[in-house]
């Protein structure tokens, strides 16, 4: 597939984004008040992770303040028709990183929601037995899902963080599935 590079909405002769899903800067002079102006080379930017899986780059406008956006997002901007105007945007196989525009489609958020394997995949790890461990005195507290911290006043949602290693504790516990302690 031939990479087709277009200017990114904002950011226009600063920053392109292609169809493949890579984000460059554009060759430009920039005008430095230690050193005077200076040429930019055209060049290729790292993206980064924002800890959910989505990459992120980050850009600046012509008064050089910063914002971090996200890839597929600019993809999609670019290259995805948007007729109804949806909100959202899928990757249709799964993976946050394929960030190529015939990989992208605007939906709903439900939409999004519903899609693929993700209702299946959270119904496995919720069903999963996990294992708390009190960061202060060490007990453990064995719940045999993860739907049961209701039960003990904790959100499930954030105990499933924990487990990804998304986050560090819940509760006062650091949360693990029990199938990833080491016996």
């Amino acid at each position: 597939m031939e990479e087709i590079w277009k200017d990114v909405v904002g950011y226009e002769g600063l920053y392109q984004v292609s169809s493949l899903g890579r984000v460059r800067s554009c060759e430009r002079i920039v005008k430095r008040k230690d050193y005077g102006d200076v040429l930019r080379p055209q060049q290729i930017l790292k993206q980064y992770d924002n800890g959910t899986g989505y990459l992120r780059v980050v850009l600046y406008d012509n008064e050089h303040k910063k914002r971090k956006l996200y890839v597929h997002r600019l993809v999609a901007s670019a290259f995805v028709k948007n007729n109804l105007g949806l909100p959202n945007i899928n990757h249709k196989d799964e993976n946050k990183y394929n960030n190529n525009a015939s990989n992208l489609e605007w939906c709903t958020q439900k939409y999004n929601n519903n899609y693929g394997t993700r209702t299946e995949r959270m119904r496995i790890s919720r069903g999963l037995p996990v294992v708390g461990t009190n960061i202060i005195s060490g007990e453990k507290v064995f719940l045999r899902c993860i739907a049961d911290a209701k039960n003990i006043g904790l959100n499930p949602v954030v105990i499933s963080r924990c487990c990804k290693g998304k986050g560090k504790t819940s509760g006062g516990y650091k949360w693990k599935y029990q199938s990833d302690i080491k016996q």
